[in-house]
């Protein structure tokens, strides 16, 4: 009885900001143009949260327009904060409370838009009873203190859909324009995803239906080959790590030297993991010049912050800058090192060998990096499955 009582009250404050400080309500035939969703990307590294508005006036169109129109986010995980529920709370309030206030200010219909709260690889590593909690907290928290309604999902992706909806949202402008699809590979913090276009239905664990055209995905995730979880593992599991994939100066031994930290996590890969399937599926792409996109640390460590476009070049550049002193590269690339600290080089190096284990080319033109979270690619699957 409370609860409902506190939801009522709060979508008649929404109302009453709504008509006292908003601009004018827009004409009524462009309010049925357009539907608004909201989904929220709980990740291992943040949690984002994105409002996407939809342009639902062409009802022959194979992918919808979509724009969004506001995010908001924090740099942590909300699974850091698994042991405290006043944590949990703050770090929700810090996300969604942004968010309130633009649907306020903006005349937004959120409260009935549906809401989606979706968590990755780094609520997947928690207990499921860990999961359970955190999951009843959220639920508790929206209905107590958000505008927010509509609550369509509150749990954790699996890691194919997190591959599907990567792919999906990489490869949209592609669908929507009939152009040639191809691989995604989205490395976050604590899991690695992928996803292949193949034309062949016996290969696919995805299938959907585009203007009579099939299309066809092989998907997948590896928990713990994320960059964080993976670097973290390996580098504690092998004590010689400390030394060697770390620059001089960043420990009392460390003096970085590439092969062998190389080494080090093309054994954490083998072991943990056979590649020849992935190898002769990228073959097949590779020699159809297929488009081959690249996501999350891979987009921004290669592309954002090394400024190079092709692994080779990466590779070349990884080994000129960690064989320099922590203290020029900390001075030289601060934006990295404020992500990385000083497991910048290994995490460059477990990248690199994410490429030879898979058998991605040094060198490939047809290379691409996608910085979009795949929350869009929620927007994208839902109106294929309507349609």
């Amino acid at each position: 009885m409370f609860k409902n009582l506190i939801r009522i009250a709060a979508s008649l404050f929404f109302i009453y900001l709504s008509t006292s400080y908003s601009q004018p309500a827009k004409p009524e035939s462009d309010a049925i143009k357009y539907d608004y969703q909201i989904v929220v990307d709980a990740g291992s590294t943040g949690t984002r949260l994105h409002i996407f508005k939809i342009n639902t006036s062409n009802s022959k169109r194979t992918i919808p327009l979509i724009e969004e129109i506001f995010s908001s986010q924090s740099n942590t995980g909300i699974a850091t904060h698994i042991n405290s529920q006043r944590e949990i709370n703050e770090h929700l309030a810090y996300v969604l409370n942004p968010a309130q206030k633009f649907c306020f200010q903006s005349k937004i219909p959120c409260g009935n838009a549906p809401f989606h709260f979706l968590a990755t690889g780094g609520v997947r590593i928690l207990k499921p009873s860990q999961q359970k909690a955190l999951f009843n907290y959220v639920q508790v928290w929206l209905e107590d203190n958000s505008i927010f309604m509509n609550i369509a999902e509150n749990r954790t992706l699996t890691g194919n859909e997190e591959a599907e909806l990567g792919w999906l949202t990489s490869f949209e402008s592609e669908l929507r324009n009939n152009k040639p699809l191809g691989a995604y590979f989205e490395l976050g913090g604590a899991s690695m995803q992928y996803a292949y276009f193949t034309k062949e239905s016996n290969e696919a664990d995805v299938q959907y239906q585009i203007k009579n055209k099939n299309i066809y995905l092989k998907v997948g995730s590896w928990l713990g080959f994320g960059i964080n979880e993976a670097g973290t593992r390996a580098t504690n599991y092998w004590h010689i790590s400390q030394s060697v994939c770390f620059p001089k100066g960043a420990s009392k031994d460390s003096n970085f030297n590439y092969p062998k930290c190389f080494s080090l996590f093309q054994n954490y890969l083998e072991v943990n993991q056979n590649f020849e399937s992935h190898k002769a599926m990228i073959e097949k792409l590779v020699a159809q010049n297929a488009p081959i996109k690249l996501g999350a640390s891979f987009a921004y460590m290669i592309s954002d912050g090394f400024k190079v476009n092709q692994p080779g070049k990466f590779q070349e550049k990884l080994k000129s800058i960690c064989n320099k002193s922590w203290y020029d590269i900390r001075t030289s690339y601060i934006d990295l090192v404020s992500y990385h600290q000083t497991s910048l080089c290994a995490h460059g190096t477990f990248i690199l060998n994410l490429f030879s284990a898979l058998g991605l080319p040094k060198n490939y033109s047809n290379y691409s990096f996608n910085t979009l979270s795949w929350s869009r690619g929620v927007i994208i699957k839902n109106w294929l499955a309507q349609k």
